[in-house]
């Protein structure tokens, strides 16, 4: 009897582990820049939907001044498309191309002649490395940070 609620056990285990392993990098990442003298402080978030080998979703990139409240809410969300080959995602964006501040979703279109913007996105230790390896987010944007969640 108890190896039977042994292997009982054992299979809820092994059934759990890929429900909770689908997590992964679905979800909202968050990265904050160093305050500057004024207190503006850059912020990015990410909004990522992972099915299969394909990633799409979005980037909010605004800046934050604690004097004027947090208006993120209200930035533009650039779209973006992906694949992921192992443990690496490779997505693709246009940084000038958001979707109205009325809410209406944008669909990100893939380009002749390539993206504007192309980033690496690798999972380490329950943070998100971004690697932008074409074009700029913009002023004040490095090219290599760190999400979390």
């Amino acid at each position: 009897m108890k190896r039977q609620i042994f292997i009982l056990m054992f299979c809820l285990l092994c059934l759990a582990l890929p429900a909770a392993a689908q997590k992964g990098v679905n979800g909202t990442w968050e990265w904050k820049g160093t305050p500057d003298k004024n207190r503006s402080q850059n912020v990015v978030w990410l909004d990522i939907k992972q099915t299969g080998s394909k990633v799409k979703g979005g980037i909010t990139i605004w800046a934050v001044n604690p004097d004027e409240g947090e208006e993120g809410a209200d930035s533009p969300l650039t779209p973006f498309i992906g694949t992921v080959v192992g443990k690496v995602i490779t997505i693709e964006f246009d940084a000038e191309d958001v979707s109205p501040l009325d809410g209406t979703p944008v669909k990100y279109v893939r380009r002749k002649g390539g993206a504007p913007n192309t980033a690496t996105l690798r999972l380490v230790g329950g943070k998100l490395e971004f690697t932008q390896t074409k074009g700029s987010m913009g002023e004040g944007y490095p090219r290599k940070f760190t999400l979390s969640r």
